[in-house]
């Protein structure tokens, strides 16, 4: 996929939370399954009625049996569903009257338990998206015709034939958009992928009568992967940047009635999907930091403070999921922490403490204040303050708590302040100055 650059992020931070965890911990957080993928898996879905987890992908063999895209999983065997009449890559996994559908490169096939019965299959029909809606299975994806009416972008399967979702058919354009993810929300249907039709930028409701734009859309985005609910707000996560004027970095959050950032988002990469687990909200993908917290692909939120649950992973992760009171994960991975962990892992961590950095606030006048260096940085003992132009009045030092630990004065145009009695981590340094206030986040060694 074509990555943007994220160009100037601005980091707006007030609290921040850092524990350290060992190095030593090599091995201990996440474990094989010994399942040997040929290929990376790229969907998960939990059946909880029948104690099953359901792992799509672009997986064409399993311990070197063919499975055809999709397997089921116990927590201890699986089975490879054979007889798969669409083949490998599956993009989607959900469950519809009693029955496992399946979606993907070539359309749409539903499994009972014993057999595969084909839906639809054509060569240029993929399906993305599947989310049970009002009794119908809503199918989303690239496809410009699926059933009998030869609809495409979004259908709605009843269990015996295909019909338009609420007139969708005018609104989207043959060919030319993508829906990746559906879901209801606060009583309305919220379609998201890669489209633009007029304020609808990757992102529409359907509020009962219409379909509308959602806050405006997601300004300079480039295409919305997924949805969750947590915490009564709708997040979206997805392939966006903010300053290109999304409402944040790769995921934001919508409440129903305007936008909001968490944080500084995620860095240059995209946040692939979402999931609730443990009363947070996991987020994987392609990043490198979670809210200016440094993270590999995998992070996780609790509404104000970001976290790293451990594990340097070598590529992409695609999934996430609770199963059984444990987290797995699948990806284009291929080692973990050093450690052999090819495509497919679960969360053995145990009593490991996560590193985590909260996001409480942005400051009203923000870094805009220029010629002010703040150096070295990192630093081991003395800090220096330099402002090239405005005289540095007073200096404040916030810990990791947002508690002030520190503080200088002067009438000068440089300071230092001596850190050598500050215990390593994360510090905020505001320094105020004739032509206004800027802060800085430092790392004391």
């Amino acid at each position: 996929m074509k990555l943007a650059m994220l160009g100037s992020l601005k980091f707006l931070i007030l609290s921040l939370s850092l524990f350290l965890f060992a190095a030593s911990a090599k091995s201990q957080l996440w474990k094989g399954l010994g399942l040997e993928f040929d290929d990376n898996p790229g969907c998960f879905f939990v059946d909880s009625a029948n104690g099953l987890l359901y792992i799509g992908g672009h997986h064409n063999k399993v311990n070197g049996q063919v499975t055809g895209g999709i397997i089921s999983y116990d927590g201890m065997n699986w089975d490879s569903l054979p007889g798969n009449p669409l083949g490998y890559p599956i993009h989607a996994i959900t469950k519809y009257q009693g029955k496992i559908y399946a979606g993907g490169v070539y359309g749409l096939a539903s499994w009972n338990g014993i057999k595969w019965d084909t839906i639809h299959f054509d060569v240029v029909s993929v399906v993305w998206a599947l989310h049970v809606y009002q009794n119908k299975l809503l199918v989303g994806g690239s496809f410009d015709s699926i059933g009998v009416a030869g609809l495409h972008t979004l259908a709605a399967w009843d269990g015996n034939s295909f019909s338009e979702v609420f007139g969708s058919q005018s609104v989207f354009n043959l060919n030319t958009q993508t829906v990746n993810a559906i879901k209801d929300y606060k009583g309305e249907l919220y379609i998201g992928g890669n489209f633009t039709i007029g304020n609808m930028l990757d992102i529409m409701k359907w509020n009962g009568s219409a379909w509308t734009d959602v806050g405006g859309g997601i300004k300079g985005g480039w295409w919305v992967n997924d949805f969750q609910i947590f915490m009564d707000e709708l997040y979206v996560g997805g392939y966006f940047v903010e300053s290109a004027g999304a409402p944040g970095n790769h995921i934001a959050r919508w409440d129903g009635w305007q936008w909001s950032a968490l944080g500084c988002g995620m860095s240059i990469g995209q946040v692939s999907n979402m999931t609730v687990y443990n009363s947070k909200l996991y987020a994987c993908g392609q990043f490198t930091y979670a809210g200016c917290l440094p993270v590999k692909y995998v992070a996780h939120w609790d509404g104000s403070t970001w976290c790293n649950p451990g594990g340097d992973f070598d590529n992409i992760i695609h999934d996430l999921v609770g199963f059984q009171d444990t987290l797995y994960i699948a990806g284009g991975f291929l080692s973990v922490d050093g450690d052999s962990m090819q495509y497919f892992a679960k969360w053995v961590g145990g009593n490991h403490t996560d590193s985590c950095l909260a996001v409480g606030w942005e400051s009203p006048v923000g870094n805009n204040v220029e010629g002010v260096n703040v150096f070295p940085n990192p630093v081991t003992d003395r800090l220096h303050i330099r402002s090239e132009s405005g005289i540095i009045y007073d200096v404040n030092i916030y810990d990791i708590q947002g508690r002030k630990t520190g503080t200088g004065t002067g009438n000068a145009k440089e300071l230092e302040i001596n850190l050598e009695n500050f215990p390593p981590g994360i510090y905020v340094v505001e320094v105020e100055t004739g032509e206004g206030m800027i802060r800085r986040k430092v790392v004391r060694e």
